[in-house]
């Protein structure tokens, strides 16, 4: 259990690094995998390339399945905490926001935590889906849909 809120609170503070770190470099290629924006969906992003950095430093076998699911685990429940919030409220604080982010990493970081081996061939399905979802995050980024995803925060 103290893995899994140690490494929990590394991907919350990678997350804290990232958010910022496409203003300071300017990069457009970052674009990709860094929050560009204030709205739902660049957190979407962020956690997701936050659990995928995290997993390339760790020696665990099927790390690239533990990311992806921990990422599409996080973000779903990081999406029902936002959008319940949301529609109740009309506004989302950098705080609540804060916690809810900490909170979908600590629940998928759990459950992530108890996979076991899988084939070599699951990595393989797992790096092709990574990269399948990047690829959508960049489309997303240059032509964001009109829904409540997409609505800047400020």
């Amino acid at each position: 259990m103290k893995k899994i809120i140690t490494n929990s609170l590394k991907i919350f503070l990678l997350c804290l690094i990232l958010h910022f770190l496409y203003h300071i470099l300017k990069m457009p290629i970052l674009r990709i995998f860094l929050p560009t924006k204030e709205n739902i969906f660049e957190y979407i992003k962020l956690l997701f390339t936050a659990n995928i950095l995290f997993s390339l430093f760790k020696k665990d076998s099927n790390k690239y399945l533990k990311a992806l699911l921990q990422g599409i685990l996080s973000n779903t429940i990081l999406l029902v905490f936002y959008t319940t919030i949301f529609l109740k409220t009309g506004k989302l604080l950098p705080l609540t926001l804060s916690i809810f982010l900490l909170i979908s990493i600590l629940i998928s970081e759990f459950f992530t935590s108890k996979i076991k081996k899988y084939p070599k061939k699951v990595e393989y399905y797992s790096i092709f889906m990574i990269l399948t979802i990047y690829y959508i995050f960049l489309y997303l980024t240059d032509y964001p849909l009109n829904n409540l995803i997409f609505k800047d925060f400020f």
